[in-house]
């Protein structure tokens, strides 16, 4: 380390270096530091196939990873169909007491809460009102 940088002065590698260790000769006593590459992982895939022969060897992993796929296929149909009967409540309702001659279609949103069942059982009606005129009631 010289002038805040590596140098390699009165260092050299011996011989006897080997993957894990790196053995150095010097002539001084300083902060040391070694590089070397790492080799990349190989990819076997028979060997990787040989793995899953011993799969039955701990049938406890076996039991809690089938416990968990059969867990997600159950949310998952169930989430289909909440989102089948989602599908169906989102739909724009033709008000029965509607004229046929009416000029000026409204869509009205109606929205009770967020939370599980917040819906009504009450008759829900509105009437729209302006400055010149108002509507009739109508019966959601």
């Amino acid at each position: 380390w010289l002038r805040g940088r590596w140098s390699p002065v009165g260092c050299n590698v011996i011989a006897d270096s080997k993957d894990k260790d790196v053995h150095c000769q010097c002539s001084h006593v300083s902060i040391f530091g070694a590089a070397f590459p790492v080799p990349p992982h190989e990819i076997d895939p028979f060997a990787d196939a040989k793995l899953f022969l011993t799969v039955l060897d701990n049938p406890l992993v076996v039991a809690l990873v089938l416990a968990m796929l059969l867990l997600y296929l159950v949310s998952c149909v169930f989430l289909w169909r909440l989102d089948k009967y989602d599908k169906i409540q989102r739909t724009v309702l033709v008000l029965d007491d509607n004229f046929p001659g009416s000029k000026y279609p409204y869509l009205i949103a109606v929205y009770t809460s967020s939370r599980l069942n917040a819906g009504t059982t009450a008759h829900v009606a509105l009437r729209i009102t302006g400055t010149m005129s108002s509507s009739r009631v109508h019966v959601l």
